[in-house]
């Protein structure tokens, strides 16, 4: 990825033109430019499919050139169309063994954050991406285990069930700081708090009362606490966000 400019729906000038002058120095004969692709946004004409290209996909010569080409979306793009989230100051989250939050910005954020993705949204503006690698994976995980529990024990109760009765016990009698019990859902890596391995962690303090209600709010809350570490820098950043 290279950085776009939103307000010219095109690269980033000035860091084309640093980006140029370390090529320079190394004698290359071409420009940054040279390589990468024409910006489009979303609905922009790209071209059509050539007779070479249509033979490439269909050896039968079934399909015909001729067929209008557009910008690719990616799954980022793609959610933001999908929740109407591509007006500044709106955003979305997608949550499950990961999870990522974006954030359509008002104007380009003022420091480099490497815990921080910058993308655009499909018509060009800057979207601020926080992504962690870990979300529910642990989580379910306990919940696997007290299925695995109700199985043992011959008891009957559907997955969607056993969910619902672990998070509503949580949400209603679950301590607000879960009496001391931590988690780290940490099944693999998190970039965001830079652990190279998964290395998932219970802990308590010897007076902590560990029942199903501070043990699932515990595992509810570990599973947006990289993703508000990255949110929190936005907020550093004056972020607003009027929907989400």
């Amino acid at each position: 990825m290279f950085p776009i400019d939103s307000t010219i729906c095109n690269y980033n000038k000035t860091y084309v033109k640093q980006f140029d002058e370390v090529l320079a120095q190394k004698n290359l004969p071409y420009t940054l430019e040279d390589l990468l692709p024409k910006v489009l946004v979303a609905g922009a004409k790209a071209g059509t499919l050539t007779a070479k290209g249509a033979k490439l996909l269909d050896t039968t010569g079934t399909l015909e050139a001729g067929c209008p080409h557009f910008p690719p979306e990616g799954d980022a793009g793609t959610g933001m169309d999908a929740t109407n989230s591509f007006a500044a100051r709106t955003g979305n989250v997608s949550a499950g063994t990961s999870i990522f939050a974006m954030v359509v910005l008002e104007k380009a954020l003022e420091k480099l954050h490497r815990k921080i993705d910058c993308v655009t949204t499909p018509d060009g503006l800057q979207v601020a991406m926080v992504h962690a690698d870990n979300c529910t994976s642990v989580l379910n995980a306990w919940v696997s285990l007290f299925a695995n529990f109700l199985r043992v024990a011959s008891i009957e109760m559907d997955t969607t069930t056993l969910f619902k009765t672990l998070y509503n016990e949580a949400l209603n009698n679950g301590a607000p700081d879960c009496d001391g019990i931590i988690t780290y859902c940490y099944l693999s890596g998190e970039n965001i708090t830079n652990m190279p391995e998964g290395r998932p962690l219970l802990a308590r303090m010897p007076n902590s009362k560990f029942n199903v209600a501070n043990l699932f709010r515990s595992n509810l809350n570990t599973s947006l606490g990289a993703i508000r570490i990255g949110m929190n820098i936005l907020k550093n950043e004056n972020v607003k966000i009027d929907k989400f």
